[in-house]
């Protein structure tokens, strides 16, 4: 099977061969559904009728995705969606989701050595004035440090290896995570030297 044809009046071009029919009763396959069919998806299968609001076609680029309601938990929203919207009451800074995330992929056994991360690593951090860093993002949280985040401690710090948090945000992510490494570079922050 080659890939590469060539054309005296076109360059050179990558192209893959597509088995094409000169008779009506073969279809003609594009690269797509030729992938699909070598992965032995059935391409002639159907949505049974009472699914057909459950699971319509799926497009993407133009490109209608076969038996999307065979893999339920892949969820595409369409940009700009009433899905996107976000509620009323939302607050865009909110970062508890990550946090309650966090909290529940990291085992209960882990989470007794908190305190003892907690302890260490603030007494490593250095606080910094927010004049001096006011044009500047928290990493985790994307808030300017001279913002005033609810329920956020937003003083900034700086870290042994020299990258700045905002302290709320910071602690929270080492609770959350359980381990006392920078989240921007990985460098253990209780063993690293000032």
């Amino acid at each position: 099977m080659s890939y590469i044809h060539s054309n005296p009046t076109t360059p050179t071009s990558i192209m893959p061969d597509t088995p094409t029919s000169t008779t009506s009763d073969t279809p003609t396959l594009n690269f797509d559904q030729t992938e699909f069919l070598a992965a032995g998806v059935d391409l002639d299968a159907s949505v049974p009728q009472g699914d057909a609001d459950i699971h319509p076609p799926t497009w993407i680029n133009g490109h209608i995705l076969p038996h999307m309601e065979n893999a339920p938990f892949i969820k595409l929203i369409e940009w700009g969606s009433e899905h996107q919207d976000m509620d009323e009451d939302e607050d865009e800074n909110d970062m508890s989701w990550y946090f309650d995330l966090c909290e529940l992929t990291v085992p209960e056994r882990l989470r007794a050595t908190s305190e003892q991360l907690y302890n260490a690593v603030t007494n490593r951090l250095i606080i910094v004035d927010v004049a001096e860093v006011a044009h500047e993002r928290c990493p985790n949280c994307w808030c300017d440090f001279d913002e005033d985040v609810p329920g956020v401690d937003t003083t900034p710090v700086r870290t042994p290896c020299g990258h700045l948090f905002m302290e709320g945000c910071l602690l929270e992510s080492l609770k959350a995570t359980q381990h006392a490494r920078c989240p921007m570079c990985r460098q253990d922050m209780v063993t690293l030297a000032r």
